[in-house]
């Protein structure tokens, strides 16, 4: 996190990158993945359980999205 923070920075102050509108935001976003890349790191069975169902439910014609009368 620490790596990506510090390069966004650099950047930003050479231009290379966009301005940061809302840097609240951003802080909130980029702690929330620095969360789950720990998360993954000390927990890799669960990261690839994760994955497998993720593939399952979106490669698995049995597990298809239905709409209701309303769109949802």
């Amino acid at each position: 996190m620490l790596l990506h923070l510090s390069t966004r920075l650099r950047d930003l102050r050479y231009g290379r990158a966009p301005d940061i509108e809302n840097l609240r935001g951003y802080l909130v976003s980029a702690l929330i993945h620095a969360a789950f890349e720990q998360l993954r790191r000390r927990c890799p069975g669960r990261t690839r359980l994760q994955n497998r169902i993720r593939y399952l439910l979106r490669n698995d014609a049995r597990f298809e999205l239905w709409k209701t009368v309303a769109g949802e």
